[in-house]
């Protein structure tokens, strides 16, 4: 008996196509997984990570405790620099003497309303310099600007307090600010009105982008100290109360700097341009404010104030002659004088006396905002910046310290201790300021 074999099944060959084309998809996944199944170390053995040695472990965690509970034993401290940097950078808050600013509305009427800004006083003073055959143009390289001090008035008002009439740098406002002496006591002025005594050094009013700010506004510091001079654009300013001595009587006063009158008035005066008197602006800057300051009060509600004196910086600018040589111009207002210096001399006798220290050192201190924009007002906001991530540091490292629980017993003791060692000193330091 013979078998037939059986036919085999009919394939459509579009699916027989797919299937040859899908076959090594298939083979891949399979092999996928198969590699996943496998135990480590037959194809690519498995990266374990190293464990660190107990040691290493043990000084880490050494390291973050540490770290944890010198800044719960620093905190006081670091919240006192905080706040202290920013009362600093903006003199007239929590401040606990008058401050009172006023801008253009509060000038307008009064001989100050036309108040040149240093740029255009300089214009006046080089258009007589250039009277003679020599010329001399502006140097842009440096602004024109009064130095530390400013234009202000001394006032005595009528409640027998003495106050300070203070100009902006840029001639859009100013302040009246009160003045205090050693301790808090009001400074003795005796009204005189109409006298102006010399100028040039620091008076009561604001300096030059400070906007009338001085130590000894609340700060604690005893009027009078004087601290290394910073440069005009680096520097703090001195107290405000120290245009008098603790007698009441007027301090000898000189041009920026610390110099005294009588050297700087020979320092300089070989210049081809300097005068040593008759150089006058038609709009006397120390007229108009002596002309205004009492009526500058009355519109803030001070009746009856009286003048006692005016101060106005020297003004500073740089020239270049025919030979492009650059000169640095001192003005002086009250006495009409001139005199001058190569700026090259200048700068390197300035850069022969600031040393690294006193440079640091002034770069320190230096705080407040400038009438204009300038380096200064980079300085300015980072010193607030500082100020504010300081205090978030000590708010935020609080919270932190809190969440770890192992760490609250001896984090609170650190707090207690840290606490009542900075009360302690606190109150010894004010006990010393006040004696």
């Amino acid at each position: 008996m013979t078998t037939i074999p059986a036919r085999p099944p009919k394939v459509d060959p579009e699916l027989e196509s797919k299937a040859v084309s899908t076959a090594p998809a298939v083979e891949n996944l399979a092999e996928t997984k198969v590699a996943s199944k496998r135990p480590a170390g037959e194809s690519k053995p498995k990266v374990v990570p190293k464990k660190r040695s107990a040691l290493v472990r043990d000084a880490i965690q050494l390291t973050r405790r540490a770290h944890l509970y010198a800044g719960l034993l620093l905190l006081p401290w670091v919240f006192l620099y905080g706040v202290t940097g920013l009362l600093f950078n903006h003199p007239t808050w929590f401040a606990d003497t008058l401050n009172i600013a006023f801008g253009r509305s509060e000038m307008k009427g009064t001989a100050i309303e036309s108040l040149l800004t240093p740029a255009q006083m300089a214009a006046a003073v080089l258009e007589q310099m250039n009277q003679g055959e020599e010329k001399y143009v502006l140097d842009e390289s440096d602004k024109p600007h009064l130095g530390r001090g400013g234009l202000s008035a001394t006032m005595k008002g009528a409640d027998g307090k003495t106050y300070s009439v203070s100009m902006k740098a840029a001639a859009t406002g100013g302040s009246i600010r009160e003045l205090r002496g050693r301790g808090g006591a009001p400074v003795a002025v005796a009204p005189a009105a109409g006298a102006t005594p010399p100028q040039g050094r620091e008076g009561p009013g604001g300096g030059r982008g400070e906007g009338g700010a001085r130590r000894g506004e609340g700060e604690g510091r005893p009027s009078g100290r004087r601290e290394g001079r910073p440069g005009r654009d680096g520097g703090a300013p001195v107290d405000g109360e120290g245009a008098t001595r603790p007698d009441g009587g007027p301090r000898p006063e000189g041009l920026a700097g610390g110099r005294s009158t009588e050297r700087s008035v020979v320092k300089g005066s070989d210049a081809p341009f300097a005068k040593a008197s008759g150089v006058e602006l038609a709009q006397s800057p120390i007229q108009q404010l002596t002309e205004s300051a009492a009526t500058l009060m009355e519109k803030q509600g001070f009746q009856g104030a009286e003048l006692a004196s005016v101060q106005m910086a020297a003004l500073e600018f740089q020239v270049q002659d025919s030979k492009n040589e650059v000169w640095t111009v001192t003005y002086d207002a009250k006495a009409g004088s001139i005199r001058g210096e190569k700026a090259s001399e200048k700068e390197s006798a300035l850069a022969a006396s600031l040393s690294l220290r006193r440079f640091l050192l002034n770069l320190h201190v230096a705080h407040g905002y400038p009438d204009e924009m300038s380096a200064r007002s980079i300085w300015a906001v980072f010193v607030d910046i500082m100020g504010l991530t300081m205090i978030f540091w000590g708010i935020s490292g609080i919270v932190m310290w809190w969440q770890i629980k192992r760490t609250r017993l001896v984090g609170a003791l650190c707090l207690v201790f840290s606490t009542a060692v900075a009360l302690w000193v606190g109150f010894e330091m004010h006990s010393s300021m006040i004696g």
